[in-house]
């Protein structure tokens, strides 16, 4: 069989920008350029000269993942049934042994996926479950989200020790992008987040092999499609990274990696517009290689509504499976010129913001400091100011509100005080949106 095209001489990238010029008329170059975010540049247009080839492999032997549904409270009968509707892991939160054994009977979690969050260390190391639950005891995103210390280092390695069967070292990397990281701060902070249970575990006789398997890392999924591919890309590469610090000759097994989609962008105006943020944001991380994928939906008070929305964010991920077909292929983008080079400029940077951190001592210390803090803060108002200029579309919410429902002022929560640092809280956009303003303008 002949090569297909290869009657066609090959164009090389110097031929192809003097045709785009060309084709441009005289407009400016910077209309094929755009930011996706503060901190990266990128164009329209790549060739296979300039592009790296087949660094950010998304190190998965398949493209399946698990359908996640979390739980802050709910109740025996609701998990059975999402079980039975395809939910394949759950999220769920501790409170006692006893209720966690009602919450749970008739769960076979040998078949399913699961994860358990703590709010203490000592109820965590006390727990009696599966060997094949992750558990969720992160002491330092408990402190971060608190503005202070809430426990000490030697309780996490209590608590790890406990359990030698689970998957116990935790990373919340997500709270960063819910904050309003960036998705190279969101990299960077996570990766120094995981580094300091490293150190902190090496430290104290834990071998980086012993460590490496116990690995879940949490990162959100934002607004930008392509962003969000390379970003799920990009960590994988960073964790090798951290690891070839403590031991060059060392080769891991993959992480466990989950996504979660960010409340950032969800709007209680036009609100039907959030499933169609849901549904990209779940493509983009499933297309960037993540294990589980937690669509989080928009509660409103309304039960029927509640009900429409509980019901999608479950069959969102099916659908992308079952009708998209989204599982089939290993590593779906894989070779896409532009996003190759978007994973070498997001490496870059989130590298560049790692060792910042890092000159500060690390993360605990960076927090203390208020570094990550003023970092986010920056491209909070970056978003902010280019929304309410119009630049960047929050879709009926600055640009084509619905005229069909009546606009619901949303007011800001309550900040946290701070007690020995500023605390990250979860930053949504529409609270910072005032329609009286746009209409005056």
């Amino acid at each position: 069989m002949e090569k297909l095209f290869q009657e066609f001489n090959a164009v090389d990238f110097e031929q192809w920008v003097e045709k785009i010029y060309q084709d441009l008329k005289g407009l400016p170059e910077d209309l094929l350029a755009y930011s996706p975010e503060s901190d990266l540049e990128v164009r329209s247009f790549y060739h296979r000269s300039n592009t790296p080839k087949g660094s950010f492999p998304n190190g998965k032997v398949s493209n399946q993942w698990k359908n996640r549904r979390k739980y802050p409270q709910t109740s025996n009968k609701e998990v059975l049934e999402d079980l039975n509707e395809g939910i394949d892991c759950l999220g769920l939160h501790f409170t006692t042994q006893q209720g966690f054994d009602d919450l749970t009977k008739g769960v076979q979690f040998e078949h399913i996926e699961s994860d358990i969050y703590f709010t203490s260390p000592l109820e965590a190391a006390a727990f009696i479950g599966h060997s094949s639950c992750r558990l969720n005891m992160d002491i330092f995103e408990r402190g971060i989200t608190s503005g202070k210390w809430l426990y000490e280092t030697d309780d996490f390695v209590t608590f790890f020790n406990a359990h030698p069967e689970n998957q116990t070292i935790w990373v919340s990397g997500a709270m960063y992008g819910d904050a309003g990281a960036t998705n190279s701060q969101e990299l960077a902070f996570a990766a120094n987040h995981l580094n300091e249970y490293i150190q902190l575990l090496i430290n104290n006789g834990i071998s980086l092999e012993q460590i490496s398997d116990k690995i879940v890392v949490e990162l959100s999924v934002t607004d930008d499609y392509f962003a969000n591919i390379a970003k799920f890309k990009v960590f994988r590469k960073m964790v090798g990274m951290i690891y070839s610090a403590y031991d060059d000759t060392y080769n891991a097994n993959a992480i466990t990696i989950y996504a979660r989609t960010t409340p950032r962008y969800l709007a209680r105006n036009d609100r039907n517009n959030n499933l169609l943020r849901q549904t990209t944001q779940a493509m983009s991380a499933v297309i960037g290689g993540c294990d589980v994928i937690t669509v989080q939906p928009l509660l409103t008070g309304k039960v029927e509504e509640d009900q429409l929305y509980k019901r999608m964010a479950k069959n969102i991920p099916l659908i992308l499976k079952e009708e998209s077909y989204l599982d089939k292929v290993t590593d779906p983008a894989e070779g896409a010129y532009y996003v190759e080079n978007l994973c070498e400029q997001m490496l870059n940077q989130a590298w560049d913001y790692f060792k910042k951190v890092e000159e500060h001592g690390g993360l605990c210390k960076a927090i203390e400091k208020g570094v990550i803090q003023e970092l986010i803060t920056e491209n909070r108002n970056y978003i902010l100011e280019h929304i309410h200029e119009g630049d960047k579309t929050f879709l009926g919410v600055n640009k084509f509100p619905s005229t069909l429902e009546d606009w619901q002022e949303v007011e800001k929560e309550p900040s946290v005080e701070k007690v020995t640092f500023e605390p990250l809280q979860t930053f949504k956009v529409e609270e910072y949106f005032k329609k009286e303003a746009y209409e005056q303008s």
